[in-house]
């Protein structure tokens, strides 16, 4: 008998990546997340994919795009290409 463990904790979507596979131009890829450390910074904690519908991630990414800035959330920088 398997048993699932699951650890949970609250994060923080900070931002997000457009999609980059084929075809799915102008649709949302993943959500850039963060979390607040003990020092009460906000860090990169990962990122994760959405699991919404093409249509959902169309209109998500249009609705994102009037909030888009060039400055990070993050109180330390993010790692890059992950």
């Amino acid at each position: 008998m398997k048993t699932a463990i699951r650890q949970t904790t609250e994060v923080i979507v900070a931002g997000w990546v457009p999609s980059s596979g084929g075809g799915e131009g102008g649709a949302l890829g993943s959500l850039i997340l963060g979390a607040y450390d003990e020092s009460g910074r906000l860090v990169y904690v990962g990122h994760v994919g959405t699991g919404f519908t093409m249509a959902a991630r169309r209109a998500l990414l249009e609705r994102l795009m009037a909030l888009t800035t060039t400055d990070s959330p993050f109180d330390r920088p993010a790692p890059s290409g992950g």
